[in-house]
């Protein structure tokens, strides 16, 4: 009965894949063709994250993703998306909106690129794609080739992760080796651990480490516990367990991300380290300092909805780099600037619903979350656009043994 429906039922019949209509084939063609035009965007645009001058310019065609994978989805006789997805990019352009109406259109100077890439990452999750694991594995192989080439032909020293060993603070990083792809190829190595293409889940791995990124590394580790969790114990691996699971999970990592200055401050003082706190956390202890003085003296009104997007950058460059764009290295941190506690709320509300569907979806979900601690990836379509891809997989891919993943 419906007065008897559990949520879990819900949410299964939410991931459940739609009925098939007359022309499934010809819908199932053009959705892989719009993924395919997404990956070839990813492809062409990846470099240009190396490159300067023109040729650094290329990296604005990864803007262009997230169009290509839902344009097919225009055409289509039985279209299907991601409600979940779907709301979020409604309700984040209506808050947008809202806040520069609200506020005469004096916005934070950050406030534009916030309002459009914010989108465009969420876009690339709204169609319901038909991802094929070719799609996962190319994106993969640019981002290795273009690794790769970086750590060949920079001018470096040693890698960042083991200059960091050796000295113990990040005064050994000014010669080391470090770069994005520490934060994309964790969940790469992830992906394919979880599908079995372990070859590939070892290079992703090494990239990792080569990245350089202390974050990506520890986020990697504990998705891999999540997957590992989530299939020895059958019983969590249900909708209503997993939905549990995340939201307790992305909870309690959004509270240690908005109170990182207090937890950070606290270890420093009780291992009674001599290394000075700043260089330890790579500037982001500054950073964090000057976003929750702010927050103190925030109204309330301001502390339930927010500042506005962008605001947090603002405030980084103006007090710390002389009005010049800062990011803040803390996306919850940024989240609760921007958008209060209503945004938190409903992020990880919706990151939930979304990263609910299978246990490797959990534990890419926990692997980004973890990496939103120390890092700016809500604005990075080149992090969120792979993630999108593998969903899209998953929601229809099967793993090596047959079994839905």
């Amino acid at each position: 009965m419906v007065g008897s429906m559990r949520v879990g039922d819900v949410v299964e019949r939410r991931i459940a894949p739609p009925r098939a209509p007359h022309n499934a084939d010809a819908d199932r063609a053009l959705s892989r063709l719009g993924v395919t035009g997404a990956v070839a965007f990813f492809a062409l645009g990846y470099p240009g994250l190396y490159l300067e001058g023109v040729l650094g310019q290329l990296r604005y065609l990864i803007y262009a993703a997230p169009f290509a994978l839902i344009a097919p989805h225009l055409y289509m006789d039985a279209s299907s998306v991601n409600r979940v997805a779907t709301s979020g990019l409604v309700l984040y352009a209506a808050s947008a909106f809202i806040f520069f109406v609200v506020n005469g259109g004096e916005v934070a100077h950050n406030f534009w690129i916030n309002a459009t890439l914010i989108p465009l990452a969420i876009l690339g999750f709204v169609p319901d794609a038909r991802a094929g694991r070719r799609h996962i594995e190319l994106m993969f192989w640019v981002i290795l080739v273009c690794s790769a080439l970086s750590f060949m032909f920079s001018a470096h020293g040693s890698i960042r992760l083991l200059a960091i060993l050796s000295s113990g603070t990040g005064t050994g990083l000014v010669d080391a080796y470090g770069n994005h792809e520490g934060l994309v190829a964790p969940l790469f190595a992830l992906f394919f651990h979880a599908v079995g293409a372990q070859l590939y889940a070892l290079a992703a791995v090494a990239i990792s480490v080569i990245g350089g990124k202390r974050i990506g590394l520890l986020a990697l580790v504990a998705g891999l516990l999540v997957l590992y969790t989530l299939r020895r114990v059958r019983r969590l691996d249900r909708a209503r367990s997993r939905i549990v699971l995340l939201l307790v999970a992305l909870s309690a990592i959004n509270a240690a991300s908005v109170n990182m200055l207090q937890i950070a401050e606290t270890f420093h003082r009780t291992l009674g380290l001599k290394v000075p706190i700043e260089e330890i956390m790579l500037g982001r202890h500054n950073l964090a300092r000057e976003i929750n003085r702010s927050l103190e003296v925030k109204p309330l009104l301001v502390q339930v909805f927010g500042s506005g997007p962008g605001a947090a950058e603002s405030l980084a460059g103006d007090r710390l780099k002389n009005g010049a764009a800062y990011l803040p290295h803390n996306d919850w941190l940024k989240i609760r600037y921007d958008y209060g506690v209503a945004g938190s709320i409903l992020v990880i509300i919706g990151m939930t619903l979304v990263f609910s569907t299978s246990a490797v979806a959990v534990a890419l979900g926990i692997t980004s979350a973890i990496v939103m601690m120390t890092d700016n990836v809500i604005i990075y379509v080149f992090f969120q656009l792979p993630i999108a891809v593998m969903l899209a997989y998953l929601r229809w891919g099967e793993g090596r043994d047959g079994t839905p993943l």
